[in-house]
């Protein structure tokens, strides 16, 4: 395949999974976030011996770029609450305990 087709397709494909990505983070789709992530890192292993292609993809690479570090902080962030939802529950689970079986009863 000549550069230009490899351009062509590669910005494609780039232009495809980035915005695949902000919608399956916006719907916290974790499992499509990762095959989407998978496909990411398949698709940068074909850059790497091509300094060329890379440089024309530049706008698009720094847009999939900016999209993943997005995501990567989503997935902190939400990594973080489910932390200190986990934490507040153990902190509290003999009060939540004892509210269970008053209901029971």
């Amino acid at each position: 395949m000549d550069k230009n087709k490899l351009v062509l397709s590669m910005r494609k494909n780039i232009t495809l999974l980035t915005k695949a990505m902000v919608v399956a983070a916006n719907d916290f789709q974790i499992n499509r976030v990762a095959e989407l992530d998978q496909k990411v890192t398949q698709l940068l292993s074909q850059l790497i011996d091509k300094p060329e292609v890379r440089n024309a993809l530049k706008t698009e690479l720094d847009a999939l770029y900016q999209s993943h570090q997005k995501l990567l902080q989503d997935c902190r962030l939400g990594r973080d609450a489910i932390r200190e939802s986990l934490k507040y529950l153990q902190q509290n689970k003999e009060g939540l305990l004892a509210y269970q079986e008053m209901d029971e009863q």
